[in-house]
């Protein structure tokens, strides 16, 4: 049709399943758009199609509505169905608003297993620059059994050059045991996603944030090209560092991932019935062979900190010398912690702060009151040298050496 200068017209609906093989046939069935599409068999309709021009404009302009559209997943490209919505475009550039419905989206090795939403609503534009093309994703709003998203990105795709990435995202997580479905795999490592799967057992986190701004070839951007950094503050977690150890429970922890790195703090949990107020773990680089690094305060009763020890990767050092060694008042102490993401042995080095209590020493039956010193232990021995306390009112001083030996722990007493 034309009137007034404009050519128009409408075009009947078409189905994506019929007409993919005959765009294969034009494009090569051997080329990569051919063989994309072989892969992904889309289908679905197009209807609604609408395309002008105008007298004074050499390009044409379309616009039409996506039906059911579907297809398989295609090496990065997500495989999804029942995905409805508007295009628009030109030779220069186009607009797509598309909403997904509830489904398990296919992202195959790149994440450790496909995921599944809830519903997905997105704008997205992308224009031809001069050196390159622009894509461009307004107030994606991404809703998962786990978690809600809102989305803005830019990505910039030069002719030559690496892309760039520029997004920001809020996320309020409401299921931290499900966050491992959401790790990028094959930049982490299987190790690292396992450990992370195992290590993460629950929690929310409400306000997180990711920020990426750079090219991304240059990632992790140790020249300072460009950041990544996401901010998780988590609540009410779940944390098992160690399948030797008890979890980490009621656990308050501000987690940064920035660039290659993972930094984990927290101001509060429970370990056992033990007490923390101090923990700080980080991972010095995310990487297949990654070491977790972590440093905890411990504080609480007696019985709660001995008996946290010997339900511990440590019970056969330090949990076998406080089963011979009872103390009766409160505890404080400290754990150092290196953690093999592959599953070497864990090393382990710590104190126990004996100042002002009193302790029983269970083989010889001695009372001992007013103690003061600290007790000293690795993954494999415990001691303590020089330390006071008073027998039968009398002062004392004493040594003390342990170490697992084979299948026994053996241990030298000394007093002074």
């Amino acid at each position: 049709d034309y009137h007034k200068g404009l050519f128009s017209g409408r075009m009947d609906p078409i189905q994506l399943a019929a007409v993919s093989p005959f765009i294969g046939l034009l494009v090569g069935e051997e080329s990569d758009s051919g063989k994309a599409l072989r892969a992904m068999q889309p289908s679905g309709l197009l209807r609604d199609i609408d395309f002008s021009r105008a007298d004074a404009d050499p390009h044409w302009q379309f616009s039409a509505i996506l039906q059911d559209v579907s297809w398989h997943r295609w090496q990065m490209l997500p495989g999804i169905s029942d995905l409805s919505g508007r295009v628009s475009g030109h030779p220069d550039g186009g607009a797509l608003e598309l909403a997904l419905g509830k489904q398990t989206v296919a992202v195959g090795p790149y994440f450790p297993k496909d995921i599944p939403i809830d519903g997905l609503t997105a704008e997205l534009h992308w224009q031809q620059l001069e050196n390159g093309w622009q894509l461009a994703g307004e107030q994606i709003q991404l809703n998962t059994p786990a978690l809600q998203a809102a989305t803005d990105f830019r990505l910039d795709l030069p002719t030559s050059g690496s892309p760039y990435l520029a997004l920001l995202t809020h996320v309020d997580l409401h299921d931290a045991g499900q966050a491992w479905r959401y790790y990028p795999r094959l930049a982490m490592g299987q190790g690292l996603t396992d450990y992370l799967q195992g290590a993460l057992q629950g929690g929310q986190a409400q306000g997180a944030t990711v920020l990426w701004d750079g090219p991304l070839a240059e990632f992790p951007y140790h020249q300072g090209g460009g950041i990544f950094q996401a901010w998780v503050p988590l609540r009410e977690a779940t944390f098992q560092f160690d399948p030797a150890w008890q979890p980490l429970k009621q656990l308050s922890l501000d987690l940064l991932f920035q660039n290659d790195t993972l930094d984990m703090v927290s101001s509060s949990a429970q370990l056992g019935k033990a007490h923390s107020d101090h923990i700080h773990a980080w991972f010095p680089t995310l990487a297949p062979d990654s070491r977790l690094f972590i440093n905890a305060d411990v504080a609480g009763e007696a019985e709660a900190v001995s008996a946290y020890l010997q339900q511990s990767g440590v019970k056969d050092s330090v949990g076998a010398a406080l089963q011979q060694l009872q103390l009766s008042k409160p505890l404080t102490g400290d754990l150092q912690l290196v953690i093999p993401v592959d599953g070497d042995p864990v090393q382990v080095l710590g104190h126990v702060q004996f100042a002002g209590n009193a302790l029983k020493v269970m083989p010889l039956a001695l009372a001992l009151t007013q103690l003061d010193g600290e007790l000293f232990f690795t993954e494999a021995e415990t001691r303590f040298n020089g330390l006071k306390a008073e027998l039968w009112g009398q002062p004392m001083r004493i040594d003390y050496q342990g170490a697992l030996q084979d299948t026994s722990y053996q241990v030298q007493l000394g007093l002074q």
